[in-house]
């Protein structure tokens, strides 16, 4: 029997955290708001529109698009209409920094998100902290943790749960619809050895049978062996 398991709407959480996010963002909004609308509040987006990450890209500037056009359906943030400014970031720092500067100084944005690659999370992240420009997050499932000891992260937010909380609710969902066993096919790196501890601590508490994990490079283009 082919069990579906239902799937969000899209762009939800995306939504979500625009409207908190920028709830608070309209505070500022009076005084960083003054390019080419006063009237409303200019939002930047940082994705790879063109290059390898495209489709995840494009895939991010659509769900942050919708929840725009769904926050401007019900009147924008306290009557103000949000204005949704992207720049193609083509997966490269160097193109990152600069996308994000013309956003801050010349369109005015009074936030960011991005970026596509969680490569590039550091890159835009000390943006962010350096020039006290909000930041969302759109990609990884790290913490938010500062990079040196005895700082503070101020300026960076991030709509991802953590991959633990992920996977909690994930596995929640399978013993709910009765798909079970699980096989684990996880990356043989750091980041593939961590989702592994989460994999096999919420099975047992979701009551599902957890099959062996199977491994793989990161670089491989084929796993049919595992």
């Amino acid at each position: 029997m082919n069990r579906r398991l239902p799937m969000a709407a899209p762009g939800f959480m995306t939504l979500s955290c625009l409207f908190l996010f920028l709830a608070a963002s309209v505070l500022i909004a009076d005084k960083a708001a003054c390019g080419r609308d006063a009237l409303s509040i200019s939002v930047g987006g940082l994705w790879d529109l063109s290059g390898d990450h495209r489709r995840e890209g494009q895939a991010a500037y659509i769900a942050a698009k919708k929840a725009v056009e769904c926050l401007n359906s019900q009147d924008g943030i306290d009557g103000r209409p949000l204005e949704l400014v992207v720049a193609d970031t083509r997966g490269e720092p160097g193109s990152l920094l600069l996308e994000a500067g013309k956003l801050v100084e010349q369109k005015k944005v009074v936030a960011l998100l991005g970026p596509t690659s969680e490569a590039l999370i550091p890159v835009l992240r000390n943006y962010a902290e350096a020039h006290n420009v909000p930041m969302m997050l759109t990609s990884g499932d790290d913490p938010l943790l500062p990079f040196k000891k005895n700082e503070s992260v101020f300026w960076t937010f991030s709509i991802s749960p953590g991959l633990g909380p992920a996977i909690k609710a994930l596995f929640m969902e399978f013993a709910r619809v009765g798909l079970e066993p699980v096989a684990p096919l996880v990356a043989d790196n750091v980041k593939g050895r961590r989702a592994s501890l989460w994999l096999q601590g919420y099975g047992p508490e979701s009551h599902l049978r957890i099959l062996p994990f199977q491994e793989f490079d990161p670089h491989d283009t084929d796993v049919v062996s595992q």
